[in-house]
């Protein structure tokens, strides 16, 4: 299921379609509605099959399994793409013991849905916080570099928009990457929009010698590509349960990017070269 048809939904929805798993994709306005032709119906009327126009009822994902054909089928993941604040869609979802995937930028959105941990590992579920560009893919390519390094002092992401201004969601990124690396000082940066989106990420650190080292990677494309393959590994189980930024919940960021890679998304910094640093 994903919520939210706009741009970054839209991109969602078009990269989950090819997911040879994906059995059925509802997407769903933000406020509900059954007018075929609001910004949900016309975005399913692109898609095509399987792709469906649907409504926001958690209540009865539970017992979908057992419902008769036709009936409302239950989901394993909600993306969240749509303005936030995602806490109450999230709980909601949680609740029911469906995944999440949220794209929300928020400072207060993220502390609220990091909140939902304890729910989520009782439930079962994960919910993913942050799971765009920036933040989300920056975190994983700062854990990426990090593996060939003993020590990490500095953690810079500079992101930028592919079309608007930056939401108010700069704060979100860095408390996210201050979770994730407590030992760095970190810094974000947002640059105006440009025509791709994308994120730069450089971290600087010790190396197994002591030697200093800086590393870093970048990445462009659509941030609901993120969500969507996000959105693959909560539902093939890949992730633990509770809830964190992809950051903290992909083991293996490399095998994460892989799959974005080869569907055209440029992820620069191949983990192999290292620069030296002088501080």
């Amino acid at each position: 299921m994903v919520v939210g048809p706009g741009v970054v939904g839209s991109a969602t929805a078009r990269r989950l379609l090819h997911h040879a798993e994906l059995a059925d994709l509802v997407v769903v306005g933000r406020h509900g509605g059954d007018d075929v032709l609001d910004r949900a119906g016309i975005l399913v009327l692109s898609l095509g099959a399987p792709a469906r126009r649907g409504l926001w009822r958690p209540r009865v994902w539970r017992t979908a399994a057992a419902a008769p054909p036709g009936a409302e089928r239950g989901f394993d993941v909600a993306v969240l793409a749509c303005p936030p604040p995602h806490r109450r869609l999230a709980e909601e979802a949680v609740a029911e013991g469906v995944h999440v995937v949220s794209l929300s930028q928020s400072a207060e959105d993220v502390g609220a849905l990091l909140d939902l941990d304890g729910p989520a590992r009782e439930a079962g579920c994960t919910v993913a916080v942050g799971a765009g560009l920036s933040p989300g893919l920056d975190g994983l390519l700062a854990r990426r570099a990090a593996r060939h390094l003993a020590g990490i002092r500095d953690v810079r992401v500079t992101a930028w928009p592919g079309r608007g201004r930056p939401e108010d969601g700069r704060d979100g990124a860095l408390m996210l990457l201050e979770r994730a690396f407590p030992q760095a000082r970190v810094v974000v940066r947002h640059r105006s929009p440009t025509r791709s989106a994308g994120v730069a990420v450089k971290i600087r650190g010790e190396g197994v010698d002591g030697a200093h080292q800086s590393r870093g990677g970048t990445a462009t494309g659509a941030p609901g590509e993120v969500a969507a393959e996000a959105a693959v590994w909560l539902a093939a189980g890949r992730c633990r349960a509770g809830a964190g930024s992809l950051a903290d919940l992909v083991a293996d960021p490399t095998a994460f990017l892989a799959p974005l890679e080869r569907s055209g998304m440029r992820v620069s910094g191949p983990p192999g070269r290292a620069r030296a640093s002088t501080r």
